[in-house]
């Protein structure tokens, strides 16, 4: 479907401009750029198959040079809900499926990905919702859709530590990055819990008062020193001081679940933050330095007709990349106005 005039125009005046559009075969739910070669975007899909209730995934690479979407592989797996690059190794692709298992891939050739090995975490009807990596690229974090969040050793395949705290689903977690024994992770009952790893029992402080529905989405970065952003189902996005929780620094209501947060760079007067918003869209954002406001006054790229699951940015010329899901939609796009100077 072609855009209106009325809304090129629209999205024109705020400072959006859009680049490319490619339609994936199966709903899109996660995209990042390659660690490695960089003008390389990697898109995940999920799609179930109504009839036999199975769950099947493929993992696309995309050349955007000129920023252009050309698709140069696909791969066949298991349905995919969330990615992420290995610190440690930048060719390494960790990928979290929905038949409770991780994969990981190595990006050694500019057009392929290699399979590597597998992790079995959960059984099968267990959705791995999302994950991330320590810092060290030794440990990798799970969170579940029974609610159980589990840190696996990578090396060993061992499972390291497991929390039962989140009644429902376990949407997000995210290893801070002030202090990396500490991992935080948000479920659908509202709750934002943090567990010391060094402390495998139970979770170190529960957040049940800041967020009024699922948390979806936390950030953190050295740059951020103990403040984490955070974001939830029911559009509401908050900044947090990790010594003072439960009374958010501050809050906005940005029109649409708060589905990820994607740090883009820091300087001395703003953090600045991909948000993808679901059904609004993806938007930049501004944090404060000090964590006092969040600015969300910059345009929304709102191309995409269905939720929108993934989002990324590209240093070297601001490029963003989006994917929805219904829709099937992968866009390429950049904000004017928020530009890295």
């Amino acid at each position: 479907m072609h855009l209106t005039f009325s809304k090129l125009a629209n999205m024109a005046d705020q400072g959006i401009k859009g680049f490319a559009t490619d339609y994936t075969d199966w709903p899109a739910d996660v995209c990042k750029y390659s660690a490695v070669f960089d003008d390389i975007l990697v898109v995940g899909t999920y799609m179930l198959d109504e009839t036999t209730r199975l769950r099947h995934g493929k993992l696309v690479l995309y050349d955007t040079q000129e920023r252009k979407l050309n698709r140069i592989f696909v791969m066949h797996c298991d349905a995919i809900l969330d990615f992420k690059w290995s610190p440690h190794d930048p060719s390494i692709l960790a990928v979290a499926h929905s038949t409770g298992h991780i994969s990981f891939y190595r990006h050694q050739f500019r057009a392929e990905l290699m399979f590597l090995r597998g992790i079995k975490v959960a059984d099968s009807s267990v959705l791995m919702l999302a994950l991330d990596f320590s810092d060290d690229g030794k440990d990798i974090s799970v969170s579940l859709s029974n609610g159980i969040v589990i840190t696996i050793d990578i090396p060993s395949g061992v499972i390291k530590n497991t929390w039962k705290e989140h009644h429902y689903e376990a949407w997000t977690v995210h290893y801070s990055r002030d202090d990396n024994n500490l991992l935080y992770s948000g479920g659908d009952d509202a709750v934002l819990n943090c567990y010391d790893q060094r402390i495998p029992s139970s979770c170190v402080w529960k957040d049940i008062k800041t967020h009024q529905s699922g948390v979806v989405s936390v950030l953190s970065r050295p740059t951020f020193g103990s403040y984490i952003a955070t974001g939830e189902y029911g559009d509401l996005m908050h900044t947090l001081d990790t010594r003072r929780i439960g009374r958010p620094i501050a809050d906005a209501n940005l029109g649409g679940g708060v589905w990820r947060l994607e740090h883009m760079y820091s300087n001395d007067d703003y953090h600045q933050v991909l948000g993808v918003l679901m059904h609004r869209g993806a938007q930049v954002l501004r944090i404060a330095s000090d964590f006092s406001s969040i600015d969300a006054t910059s345009g929304v790229f709102d191309d995409h007709e269905s939720m929108c699951y993934g989002g990324d940015w590209r240093r070297k010329d601001n490029l963003i990349a989006t994917c929805s899901f219904y829709d099937k939609r992968v866009c390429l796009w950049e904000d004017m106005n928020r530009l890295m100077n």
